[in-house]
């Protein structure tokens, strides 16, 4: 299980929770994807950024990250969606890193759903994703979605 690694990029909070509790009930090494300039939180004005970012297919600069992929064989991306995608932040991760021997697998965050999500990020990214889990209305949900993703770990990645 050491050999796991949660990359996951935040907005608001509710990715970066999952997150965190998936790393804690499971020792999982757990790192955040940091834009260099992230959007602002305050205002509507975040959403209308946010969403020009997907379309426009901007990729951020990021922060470094201090880690040797080499030590982790599996991946757990972990995203909200924006605009029917994954964010910005984390396309610019896959951009910039040889995932090419990695067991990828994706949970996503979101408030109404959209099929299209894994085909758009599948044909973008041109990744294998081995499991994946949406985790619907965090917000209101959590505990619900927090259990579901927890079991979904624990069959797809425990032995």
């Amino acid at each position: 299980m050491k050999n796991t690694l949660v990359l996951y990029y935040s907005y608001e909070g509710s990715t970066e929770n999952l997150s965190k509790d998936l790393a804690n009930n499971f020792d999982l090494t757990c790192i955040k994807l940091e834009p260099i300039k992230d959007l602002n939180k305050q205002g509507f004005a975040k959403y209308v950024w946010g969403g020009f970012q997907v379309i426009s297919k901007r990729r951020p600069k990021l922060k470094p990250l201090n880690i040797d992929f080499d030590n982790f064989n599996n991946i757990i991306i972990a995203s909200p969606i924006w605009a029917g995608q994954v964010t910005p932040a984390i396309y610019s991760f896959i951009k910039n890193n040889d995932l090419t021997n990695k067991n990828i697998s994706l949970f996503y965050t979101h408030k109404g759903g959209n099929k299209k999500v894994i085909d758009k990020f599948k044909k973008i990214t041109k990744l294998n994703l081995n499991n994946i889990i949406d985790c619907p209305n965090v917000e209101t949900d959590y505990e619900n979605q927090k259990t579901r993703l927890l079991e979904w770990y624990k069959i797809n990645f425990v032995n």
